[in-house]
């Protein structure tokens, strides 16, 4: 395997982590056989497959770019290095000192009658297995354990991970104009001290974690749902940060869907696919499933499964040239493809 470079700038684990490796959030050769379990056959083949053909469009610790393949490989190497899997390096070296007995990629019986179902809206759908790239979201979890997690990570408990707890809160970089980045954890200031937290979501699931240490609160929030519950979470760890808006969907005129079909790029590797559906105007991001989006005005719509807002731009003409992907408090363009 080869890992891109720029020159003789290295991806290292430290900036895989930090979210600044240069990698695009998902590969290019990301293509499942089933949709509904988008990473189940990306195996270490195709991994090395893209790693060997990909160059680099930055230079490794530049800018912030969020990364599912940048963190799945972290995981891989991490792994790799231990050679054991992931799932038992997390047990040898997280799960087990923190006695975290109910977090495994591999729900043993007694655990998996104790699995909540994954929804999207009313329908129950499948969950996710990664293979190749597990470091970017296999874990399954308990909201026991991960206040356990919590309580350690805030030094509220001493545990044998203390220094390593502490080695990632050491901020790596920007995230953006509001954010920072430690290692893992993204870091925001609501007030004059620093609050962590990461967030997670997978086919029928979300989760929440954060911390603010000088208040010595915590917050953990899942969901068998696809609906976004960040709010929620924010709001829990300081109530400065408001609930998310209730949105209502309203129906365009006849014929007005047909204006924003198309593709547009979000990132190099990365495009969100606009499809009509009868009445209905679905999203599709490159490795997922497609989703319906609702108008809230014209030229405005909203998801329901996740908190996320698409305004489409027009050029001087009226023609639909660019969305604005709104997410996690970022406003990110994506020019429509020819």
């Amino acid at each position: 395997m080869r890992v891109p470079r720029r020159d003789t700038l290295q991806i290292t684990m430290r900036l895989l982590s930090a979210q600044r490796s240069g990698l695009p959030r998902l590969p290019s050769n990301l293509a499942p056989a089933d949709l509904t379990n988008p990473y189940a056959d990306y195996d270490a083949r195709r991994l090395y497959q893209f790693l060997n053909g990909y160059a680099l469009t930055r230079d490794p610790g530049a800018t912030y770019e969020y990364s599912n393949l940048g963190v799945g490989l972290l995981g891989f190497a991490l792994a790799h290095i231990a050679g054991t899997s992931y799932e038992n390096l997390v047990l040898q070296r997280i799960t087990t000192p923190l006695g975290l007995a109910s977090t495994r990629v591999t729900l043993a019986p007694d655990l998996g009658a104790r699995l909540a179902r994954g929804h999207q809206g009313e329908h129950e759908v499948s969950n996710w297995d990664l293979d190749a790239l597990a470091g970017a979201g296999a874990l399954r979890s308990t909201g026991a354990d991960l206040a356990r997690f919590l309580a350690a990570a805030m030094g509220l408990v001493k545990t044998p991970l203390d220094s390593a707890f502490r080695l990632t809160q050491v901020i790596q970089g920007d995230a953006g104009p509001t954010m920072r980045m430690g290692l893992g954890w993204h870091v925001i200031w609501p007030d004059s001290s620093p609050a962590y937290w990461h967030n997670g979501g997978t086919g029928g699931y979300h989760s929440f974690i954060g911390f603010d240490p000088r208040r010595k609160i915590g917050v953990v929030v899942l969901s068998n749902s696809s609906h976004s519950i960040d709010d929620i979470g924010f709001h829990s760890l300081n109530p400065s940060f408001s609930l998310a808006t209730v949105r209502s969907a309203i129906t365009l005129p006849a014929g007005a869907l047909d204006d924003y079909v198309g593709e547009y790029q979000l990132a190099p590797g990365f495009v969100i696919a606009i499809r009509k559906t009868g009445d209905t105007l679905v999203a599709q991001a490159t490795g997922q499933g497609a989703v319906p989006v609702y108008a809230s005005a014209r030229d405005e719509f909203f998801y329901r499964v996740v908190d996320a807002q698409i305004s489409f731009v027009r050029d001087s003409t009226g023609k639909v040239s660019s969305l604005v992907l709104h997410q996690g408090g970022r406003d990110l363009p994506a020019p429509r493809r020819p």
